[in-house]
């Protein structure tokens, strides 16, 4: 979900969200991010090519009325790949394509990135934590719990703050905020769908690929 409206924030709030986000980048990239690609030339490839589709993935989507624009994010499937920094960072370098393609606003990417990324990712970590914590061993548990559950909950969870944000800016509920409430089970099923089958078909074909998991968990 992503924020396609940059006329109500005001500029202080722009300038807030602003700083944030670049010192959020920042400390991923030293923290963590740098390191890991520096150390590893495959994982780089895995890296930008995972940030390349998905900057193209979310050219297809739809604009809803409100706006806001709504896709598929797929993002529960990069965190389980390349795990929830370099996920979050992928996705970052996913909306600067967009907006250097003028898909989206320039003056809306910490927006953006706070309800398309941030939050997905973080929902995802959450999701693949408990299932950690679990201690469970049944073999579809990893795709079932965190790539359709996690999908699922994700793109809830973005469409949610996306809604809280639009109401908030916008001054009022209108019928389209009421309509997503309904559609939101429509919208989280095939997330959470495209989510689990990549998850799925990863863990079979390129179990290697996947960060997040251990096969030797699972029987």
């Amino acid at each position: 979900m992503e924020y396609i409206s940059a006329d109500s924030l005001p500029f202080a709030v722009e300038l807030g969200l602003w700083g944030a986000m670049l010192v959020c980048i920042a400390l991923l990239w030293v923290g963590r991010c740098h390191v890991l690609l520096r150390r590893d030339n495959r994982l780089q490839h895995i890296f930008w090519g995972c940030a390349l589709a998905v900057g193209l993935s979310w050219r297809l989507r739809i604009d809803v009325d409100f706006g806001v624009s709504l896709h598929f994010l797929l993002l529960s499937a990069l965190t389980l790949i390349l795990d929830w920094e370099l996920a979050m960072f992928a996705g970052f370098v996913g909306l600067l394509l967009l907006a250097l393609q003028g898909a989206t606003p320039w003056l809306l990417l910490p927006l953006n990135f706070l309800g398309a990324v941030l939050i997905p990712v973080m929902v995802t970590k959450w999701v693949v934590d408990r299932e950690r914590k679990s201690g469970g061993r049944l073999f579809f548990a990893y795709p079932l719990v965190n790539g359709f559950l996690g999908g699922g909950l994700s793109i809830v969870a973005s469409i949610l703050f996306g809604m809280t944000i639009c109401w908030l800016v916008g001054g009022e509920w209108s019928q389209d905020h009421s309509l997503m409430f309904a559609y939101l089970p429509l919208i989280a099923l095939p997330e959470g769908v495209i989510n689990g089958m990549l998850a799925t078909g990863m863990m079979v074909y390129f179990p290697d690929v996947l960060r997040t998991f251990d096969s030797s968990r699972y029987q």
